[in-house]
């Protein structure tokens, strides 16, 4: 959720650009907290 917010919230109309880049690196970092969570 975290990982979309920040995306979806700068970005605006361009969630898919940023959300591929930091996607990847935000998707190793966040899946361990958003899992348990």
């Amino acid at each position: 959720m975290w990982g979309r917010a920040l995306v979806a919230g700068p970005s605006g109309p361009m969630p898919f650009d940023p959300a591929r880049r930091s996607g990847r690196k935000a998707s190793g970092l966040k899946a361990l907290p958003q899992e348990p969570g």
